[in-house]
C-alpha cells in the first residue's frame, strides 16, 4: 500500500459532464472498490438531508459490496444527524459499517467505530487564533472537541450551524480559559463563522499572524464561504481518507471521492476517480476526474453512484 503520496492529477481524462450526461451516461475511468463522499453541498440536499433517489443510489451501491464513507468537516455526530439515524447507523456508527473521517480528517474511524487517528491543534494555535479573533466583534469562534462544541455565548451564528445538524454549540464564557485551563479537553479545530465578506478580508490577516507560529505548521481550510476552519498540520480529508484505506487494503486508485468544496482537494487528488459537483468550488473541479452536469439539489451524487461499473478483469 502506498503511504501519503499524491496520485498524479488525472487531467487529460476530465469529463465535464451535460445534463443528460450527469443522469448516468458515464463510467468511472477505473475499477471502483470503495466510494468516499463529502456531505453539504454534495451528498445532502439544500435542506441539509439525504434525498430519497440519493439514498436508494447508496443503498444500490452497498448492495453492490462496494463499501461506502462519509469523509466530512462535520464532527461525527453531526454527521450522523445529517443523514439520519437508520442511514447514520449503517454507514458510520453500527457494527457492519467501513469507517469514516470526520472533523476535516482529524478523525478518523475504522469498521465497527474503532478510532484509528486523531490530530488536536496545539495550545498555542489555540491561543493565538482566539487571541486574533478577540480584535473581531463580528466573528464566532465555535471550538470542536470531538463532538462536543463550545462557543463564548449564543448568537445568530452559533444557532445557524445548528442548521447544519451539528450538535448545539454550548455558551460557556469565556472560551480562552475553557481550552487552555489545565486539564481541558483537546481542541480538535477552530472554527471562526462571520459573513462570506469578513471572512474573505480576515482569512489572509489570519495567516499573516499564524505565520509567526516558527516551525510549528498549520492548515486553513473553508467548507463553506462564511466559515474559516483552523487546523493542525495533516488536517484534511485526503490525510484522513488515506489512513482508513491503508487500515483497509484498499487502493486509492480503486476509488471514486465525491466533493464540492475546498476541503476536499486533497482528497480528490488521493484517489483514482475523483467527481466534482455541478455546484463545486473551480478550485476543487480543476483536480477532480470528472465534473457533474448536476449540482448537489439535483442529484448530481446519485447520478455519479448510479454510473458505477466494474469492468470485468
Amino acid at each position: 500500500m502506498r503511504g501519503g503520496a499524491r496520485r498524479p492529477l488525472l487531467a487529460a481524462v476530465q469529463q465535464p459532464l451535460g445534463e443528460e450526461e450527469g443522469v448516468g451516461e458515464w463510467i468511472p475511468t477505473a475499477p471502483v472498490q470503495l466510494v468516499v463522499t463529502d456531505l453539504d453541498g454534495t451528498l445532502l440536499c439544500r435542506n441539509h438531508s439525504v434525498g430519497a433517489a440519493t439514498e436508494a443510489a447508496i443503498q444500490a451501491t452497498l448492495a453492490r459490496d462496494i463499501p461506502f464513507v462519509v469523509a466530512t468537516g462535520k464532527s461525527r455526530a453531526g454527521a450522523v444527524n445529517s443523514v439520519g439515524a437508520a442511514l447514520g447507523a449503517q454507514l458510520i456508527t453500527g457494527p457492519g459499517s467501513t469507517g469514516g473521517v470526520f472533523l476535516q480528517g482529524l478523525l478518523t474511524y475504522g469498521p465497527g467505530g474503532e478510532l484509528l487517528r486523531e490530530l488536536s491543534l496545539s495550545a498555542s494555535l489555540v491561543e493565538r487564533t482566539l487571541g486574533f479573533a478577540a480584535g473581531l466583534p463580528s466573528v464566532t469562534v465555535i471550538a470542536y472537541q470531538r463532538d462536543d462544541l463550545l462557543c463564548e455565548v449564543e448568537d445568530k451564528y452559533t444557532l445557524a450551524l445548528a442548521g447544519y445538524k451539528e450538535p448545539r454549540p454550548r455558551p460557556v464564557g469565556d472560551l480562552r480559559k475553557a481550552l487552555l485551563s489545565d486539564g481541558a479537553t483537546v481542541t480538535s479545530k477552530l472554527l471562526l463563522y462571520s459573513s462570506v465578506e469578513e471572512i474573505n478580508r480576515i482569512r489572509p490577516l489570519l495567516e499573516a499572524e499564524l505565520a509567526g507560529e516558527g516551525e510549528e505548521t498549520y492548515e486553513l481550510t473553508q467548507a463553506l464561504p462564511e466559515m474559516l476552519e483552523v487546523l493542525p498540520a495533516g488536517g484534511n480529508k485526503g490525510a484522513g481518507v488515506l489512513h482508513l484505506l491503508e487500515h483497509l487494503g484498499v487502493a486509492p486508485e480503486a476509488v471514486m471521492g465525491m466533493g464540492d468544496g475546498e476541503n476536499d482537494i486533497e482528497m480528490l487528488q488521493q484517489v483514482g476517480t475523483g467527481v466534482a459537483m455541478a455546484n463545486a468550488r473551480s478550485k476543487l473541479k480543476a483536480v477532480a476526474t470528472h465534473v457533474m452536469g448536476l449540482t448537489n439539489e439535483d442529484g448530481g451524487a446519485a447520478a455519479a453512484l448510479r454510473s458505477l461499473a466494474v469492468p470485468e478483469s
